[in-house]
């Protein structure tokens, strides 16, 4: 009972302090340099806004990118990191999150954020806030935006992402991970990375994941040791809460669980236990972390973000055009589909349906059945988080799916996890 105690309290000091971090982080935000960072923006506003989409002499990769890079939310993210509200102090700032557009009720962030960056007087917009998010991506995003040109940063945001996946192949390597890094690559595949790397909107959630991966990688022996795990899971719910714009939040939890399954896979009941605790600390961490903003923002400065969250909570989880709830999955699931048009899709699911094949037929020759049974249940249960995730958020995940489609990456890399980890197991037995 005093364990139990003890783990209580110092998952509730681990949060508070995030709590206390990410507060001040966000007040710093707003002590940067506004008028820096706007003209840091306007140099590069055209690539932003991918004006030049349609002009029949770009090549396949760049149209590719500039037609499907989510120009929509980078618009918001970035007039969030220019705007700077003469009458506020940063904390109010922070609370409030506003940004300027042309109608208080209809969202247009692409024609503001170019009417701002051409010289237009931002008095003449209505304020809009935005105060139910953290918007926790602000402090790097300004911080950088002082020192780079928007296109640079780009660019910049390009390589740092190719590096961190790279260093996450250099370790896998170094640890004896391969499976686990063939794995989560395959999972990569069904979440259109070329479009991960060319959007600040959807590369959050990929920066997180990635960072996660390897320092579960390069520490798990001490966290083992410590039994540091219900805290890594909880600080990893606050971390996605916190920097991420309600992308594709769960693939952090996802293929931090494919990672912790291929280094500690144990009887299935066990894997099970360990499953559920492990995915309760993280939507602890995740939702206590967005409710602590609300309540924040409401008891010091009465802004009715409270109210306004739980209302958008109420839609988000709301049915899909007053379908029963298991239609609207389908439903739902019938729009992801179509981001996977493509015939290389068919060949991938193909691919990993053939390496299970290999995976059971190696297990049996060797005798080694339940290996197998037990891996393919323990990844399945991780398989089935984006299901979980699109009947939970239905309505938000049919609205937003041309994103959201991206946790479905989480079910391929699970499912070639069970393969990739049988086959490398079966050959040290």
């Amino acid at each position: 009972m005093k364990s139990i105690i003890s783990k209580f309290g110092n998952l509730l000091l681990t949060g508070f302090i995030c709590f206390l971090i990410g507060t001040l982080l966000m007040v710093l935000s707003f002590m940067l340099p506004s008028d820096v960072v706007k003209a840091h923006v306007s140099t590069g506003i055209d690539f932003v806004l991918a004006e030049n989409k349609d002009d029949e002499a770009l090549d396949g990769i760049t149209k590719y990118i500039l037609k499907g890079k989510e120009s929509y939310t980078d618009s918001i993210m970035l007039q969030n990191a220019m705007e700077d509200v003469d009458n506020l102090n940063p904390f109010e700032q922070a609370m409030w999150m506003y940004h300027s557009d042309f109608d208080s009720e209809i969202w247009t962030p692409m024609d503001s954020i170019k009417f701002i960056v051409d010289g237009g007087d931002a008095d003449s917009l209505e304020l809009r806030s935005y105060g139910r998010y953290w918007h926790g991506y602000l402090f790097p995003l300004k911080l950088l935006l002082c020192l780079l040109p928007v296109n640079c940063l780009y660019i910049f945001n390009a390589i740092f992402q190719a590096l961190l996946f790279s260093g996450l192949g250099v370790l896998c390597v170094k640890r004896k991970r391969i499976a686990l890094f063939i794995a989560l690559s395959f999972g990569y595949l069904f979440m259109k990375p070329v479009l991960i790397l060319s959007s600040f909107t959807m590369s959050i959630i990929n920066v997180v994941s990635l960072i996660f991966i390897m320092y579960l990688l390069f520490n798990h022996a001490g966290i083992y040791k410590r039994n540091h795990f219900p805290e890594l899971f909880l600080i990893l719910g606050i971390v996605t809460s916190y920097a991420d714009f309600l992308t594709y939040p769960v693939v952090t939890l996802g293929f931090l669980l494919i990672t912790y399954f291929t280094l500690y896979n144990d009887t299935l009941l066990k894997n099970f236990l360990s499953f559920i605790y492990l995915s309760f600390l993280w939507a602890l961490g995740y939702g206590s972390m967005w409710i602590s903003k609300w309540i924040l923002a409401e008891f010091t400065l009465h802004t009715g973000t409270l109210k306004n969250a739980v209302s958008s909570l109420v839609g988000w989880t709301d049915v899909v055009g007053g379908r029963p709830r298991g239609n609207g999955l389908f439903y739902t699931l019938s729009y992801a589909k179509d981001q996977y048009a493509s015939p290389v899709y068919i060949v991938l699911l193909i691919l990993v349906v053939i390496v299970n094949i290999v995976a059971l037929s190696v297990s049996i020759y060797k005798k080694n059945l339940n290996l197998y049974l037990t891996n393919i249940a323990t990844f399945t249960l991780v398989a089935l988080l984006p299901i979980v995730w699109l009947f939970v958020a239905e309505h938000h995940s049919a609205v937003h799916i041309h994103f959201v489609f991206r946790i479905l990456g989480i079910s391929a890399a699970a499912f070639m996890a069970a393969a990739t980890t049988t086959l490398v197991n079966n050959k040290s037995a």
